[in-house]
């Protein structure tokens, strides 16, 4: 009877570990499967207004290259729910994708530059946010052609970092366009011409620094020129009860321009003013107006847009 009673024992126990054996082996299965690293990838509303997230598990020995493309192929599959969208249009195309140190670099056709602005920046979003989730890439690089892509003022816009995009996904709603007037120089630096845009900016920031900040990046119109220096930074702006405070570095002083010293100041206040909310502006250099603008001009007092300087 003890021997029985041994044996079955035994029996039991041999059950037990090939329970136990074939149950690590459907957890190994199912880890495989589901396995991973997990990302997220981007879609739509169908305002184009919103990104909306989803999960999405790609194997952790995957290169770096070939992870992107799986994520961007990811974003070009329809998703199962009907309120989600693909963002970037069908005819756009991704050519080529490189890792160039830290940084990816996407090169797409020449139907990248039909997209809408608003349509691109929450492309452009998108792919940043989720390309940079990968381990060891802080930027992303964007080509058309094989040429660097370019801001719809001409400016190129280079490496982009996540931390360039708002981590509120509910902001790229709030992205807006206004037509504003901008004053450059003419040809002569003495006087301004006015030039129409139509400007993007998003809500969250004030329209005041996008319009001094499209300053400094330069006219693409033709007859219009350059009125500020280019290395000027913009340290603050604010507005109160209709007079604009506009902070710029030392650059806006020490470096020189074509211009004449009336120009870059009006180049500043008569954009400004041109908004129904501005009526004058005051001027800083790193937060002093005490001292002279060129030796000249005195910015311990507010400015108010002046036609006469206007070609």
């Amino acid at each position: 009877m003890r021997i029985r009673m041994r044996i079955r024992l035994l029996i039991n126990k041999l059950v037990v570990i090939l329970l136990c054996c074939c149950m690590a082996a459907e957890l190994t299965a199912c880890s495989s499967q589901n396995g991973g690293r997990q990302y997220t990838v981007y879609y739509t509303n169908s305002s184009k207004d919103k990104l909306i997230e989803q999960n999405y598990n790609i194997d952790s020995d995957t290169s770096i290259e070939d992870t992107a493309r799986q994520l961007l192929d990811k974003m070009n599959v329809k998703p199962a729910d009907k309120n989600e969208y693909i963002i970037k249009p069908d005819n756009v195309t991704l050519l080529d994708v490189m890792l160039d140190g830290k940084a990816i670099a996407l090169n797409y056709s020449s139907s990248y530059k039909q997209m809408s602005t608003q349509v691109e920046l929450l492309f452009r979003a998108a792919v940043v946010k989720m390309l940079t989730q990968i381990d060891d890439v802080l930027y992303v690089h964007f080509y058309v052609d094989g040429k660097e892509a370019l801001y719809e003022d001409g400016t190129v816009i280079g490496a982009l970092k996540k931390t360039d995009f708002t981590e509120s996904d509910s902001a790229f709603g709030e992205m807006d366009w206004r037509n504003v007037q901008l004053y450059y120089a003419d040809y002569t630096g003495t006087k301004l011409v006015k030039v129409k845009e139509m400007l993007a900016y998003n809500k969250n920031m004030p329209i005041e620094r996008m319009i001094v900040q499209r300053l400094i990046s330069g006219p693409t119109a033709a007859g219009a020129y350059t009125s500020l220096p280019k290395d000027v930074k913009l340290l603050g702006v604010s507005v109160v009860e209709k007079v604009c405070y506009v902070n710029l570095s030392e650059e806006f002083r020490d470096e020189l321009v074509n211009v004449s010293s009336y120009v870059e100041i009006y180049s500043i206040v008569n954009s400004l003013c041109a908004l129904d909310s501005i009526e004058s502006v005051k001027i800083f250099i790193n937060g002093d107006y005490t001292n002279t603008f060129r030796d000249s001009i005195s910015l311990d007092r507010l400015y108010k847009f002046n036609s006469g300087i206007v070609e």
